[in-house]
């Protein structure tokens, strides 16, 4: 998936992700700034009121575009069907816009695809990543081992990844 130039709608539980990385060491903060470079990082109002809530430190205010929502039909329908405010409101924005979805909450990507909405997961996001050459295959195999520790992927997927790493 190409995600050079996308609108890229970061979910909570990727920035919570983000911080637990960056306190491991896993990751640092020129990754976090390099983000921003590589697309419009966007969250809504409902996103940034659970940042401040859980006191996320790796997304940047200042470089974060706020989208409202603007499909409030979809939104409610992601609500209905069980998803929180946050997450539901990731439904509100993603219809007029080139955008992918970075999200580590699995029932949100499952549901996503469902309607056929550009969702990845993180690990995903990483070796589109490497692909655009914008990570190299050694920072690819680290963040997939300790994504692995953190139990946040599969030991297959971990596998798979870090094959296609020493191939690519």
């Amino acid at each position: 998936m190409n995600i050079i130039n996308k609108v890229i709608i970061i979910d909570t539980g990727t920035w919570m992700k983000f911080d637990k990385l960056l306190k491991s060491k896993s990751l640092n903060k020129n990754f976090i700034s390099k983000l921003y470079t590589i697309g419009k990082v966007t969250i809504t109002p409902e996103i940034e009121e659970e940042l401040i809530y859980f006191n996320i430190t790796s997304w940047n205010k200042n470089k974060t575009h706020i989208l409202p929502i603007l499909k409030q039909t979809e939104y409610l329908r992601a609500l209905n069907d069980g998803f929180d405010k946050a997450d539901a409101s990731i439904f509100g924005i993603i219809h007029s816009i080139d955008y992918v979805v970075l999200s580590e909450d699995q029932p949100l990507v499952d549901y996503g695809k469902i309607y056929k909405y550009d969702f990845i997961p993180f690990i995903e996001f990483l070796v589109s990543l490497l692909e655009a050459d914008m990570i190299t295959k050694n920072q690819l195999f680290k963040l997939n081992k300790k994504l692995y520790e953190l139990r946040n992927i599969s030991k297959i997927k971990s596998k798979r990844i870090a094959k296609f790493a020493a191939n690519y």
